[in-house]
């Protein structure tokens, strides 16, 4: 199984199986997933398309939190599935 961690406007939860938006039950961790909840809540009210992120310390926080939380969804989901992270609001 591949699984994705990437934001994108209009999803409510930004986890992607094999190309598809993943329901959030799919994780069964409810701490991880309100985890993941908060920092798509944090992309959505705080990165606009034409002019960025509104301040530079809620990017970087945004992008530490990406990589933990990856780390975390490739610990869940265990070595049977293919884990990445594409972190392009960031980038």
């Amino acid at each position: 199984m591949r699984v994705k961690l990437m934001a994108e406007y209009c999803c409510d939860f930004p986890v992607w199986i094999d190309f598809e938006e993943m329901p959030s039950s799919s994780v069964d961790d409810a701490t991880l997933r309100s985890r993941i909840e908060r920092w798509n809540s944090v992309f959505l009210t705080s990165f606009d398309a034409e002019k960025g992120w509104s301040e530079e310390a809620i990017r970087q926080n945004y992008a530490e939190e990406g990589e933990r939380i990856f780390a975390a969804l490739t610990r869940h989901f265990g070595e049977s599935s293919e884990v990445t992270y594409d972190a392009w609001p960031v980038t």
